[in-house]
């Protein structure tokens, strides 16, 4: 199919979808609204394709923030999740991950994690939230537990590989580093030890396509991870987490708008799965697939970076690849992090 609904066409269908688009938005709006979700079931409705080369990223954004979800929820941003955690799974003891990471990364400094992990456990309040999930008659913990990880920018200094937070800054004229941490630091982790690998196969669909000018965090994730590496001595930190329950069933875009504006926290990026190293059972070929919205990417001759990556399992083996950011899945649900 090709060519183009004229504008009218567009926004009648996005009004009559209920598309999140309000009665008096422009018509050019209202298309880059369509095109920015990547409704591409909606497109087809017209007869046209989906050319995501024509989206304006911003205004979806804006679109996004003053008219994100409907009650109920609105299908084309949020839809049912069909999957759930793995049976009985229940997330480590923060003290178990981090042996798991020392054990991974004997040159990183714990100094300040223990007394962090103890002051988030004291705080009865935060840890003992809850949410209600649809389709079930019972409230779900918001934070799963704390997740510990070890600070980007000090990991990037102190194998040598370079001032992370500069190269970020460089945008795609930079040299690639924060894909680099995933590609050469993480990733391999994956299927080590050689006599009993934790995953006994990874496939990275992104390799080769993660240099500054396809992958990078999300600007918000940068700003928070460099003002902690700012007020912590060590090279551990530590912050309540879901691990996609909260948020399952969201597209990309939308779990990043809920997690920022609120539930107080951010969509974790790619770096922050280390809870992988320490933990492998999270994650079965019938569990929720976690997604790390918030780093952002994108491939072929895509000019937009209209991606997010995401982890899957099939069996012992492991997935890194990227779904588009506007559709929701019922497979997937993002890593949520407290800020």
């Amino acid at each position: 199919m090709s060519g183009r609904a004229s504008s009218g066409q567009v926004k009648d269908l996005a009004l009559g979808i209920g598309a999140g688009v309000p009665s008096d938005v422009s018509a050019e709006d209202a298309e880059r609204c369509l095109g920015g979700m990547g409704l591409v079931h909606c497109w087809t409705r017209l007869g046209i394709e989906n050319d995501l080369t024509r989206v304006d990223f911003d205004a979806v954004e804006e679109l996004l923030r003053t008219f994100s979800h409907s009650d109920p929820p609105n299908p084309y941003l949020i839809t049912n999740p069909t999957r759930n955690y793995s049976d009985n799974w229940k997330m480590l003891d923060w003290q178990d991950q981090l042996a798991a990471l020392q054990n991974a990364f004997p040159a990183l400094d714990t100094t300040g994690l223990p007394e962090m992990a103890e002051g988030y456990l004291s705080q009865h309040g935060l840890m003992s939230q809850t949410f209600k999930r649809e389709g079930y008659d019972r409230s779900f913990p918001l934070w799963d537990g704390l997740l510990v990880f070890a600070l980007p920018g000090k990991v990037a200094s102190k194998l040598g590989i370079g001032d992370l937070w500069v190269d970020v800054a460089k945008g795609p004229k930079g040299k690639g580093l924060w894909g680099q941490l995933c590609e050469n630091v993480l990733f391999p982790q994956f299927t080590l030890p050689l006599d009993n690998p934790r995953f006994p196969g990874f496939y990275n669909y992104c390799a080769g396509e993660m240099g500054s000018d396809h992958f990078k965090p999300e600007a918000s994730v940068a700003k928070w991870l460099q003002e902690l590496e700012g007020q912590v001595k060590g090279d551990f930190v530590c912050r309540p987490c879901n691990h996609g329950r909260r948020l399952a069933g969201y597209s990309a875009l939308a779990a990043r708008f809920e997690a920022e504006n609120r539930l107080g926290g951010l969509t974790a990026p790619t770096w922050l799965f280390q809870y992988l190293i320490a933990d492998q059972s999270c994650l079965t070929p019938n569990s929720l697939w976690p997604d790390a919205g918030g780093d952002c990417c994108r491939f072929g001759g895509s000019r937009e970076f209209d991606r997010a990556p995401y982890f899957a399992r099939n069996a012992s083996e492991l997935h890194f690849d990227t779904y588009y950011v506007g559709p929701p899945s019922s497979h997937f649900g993002a890593l949520l992090v407290s800020r």
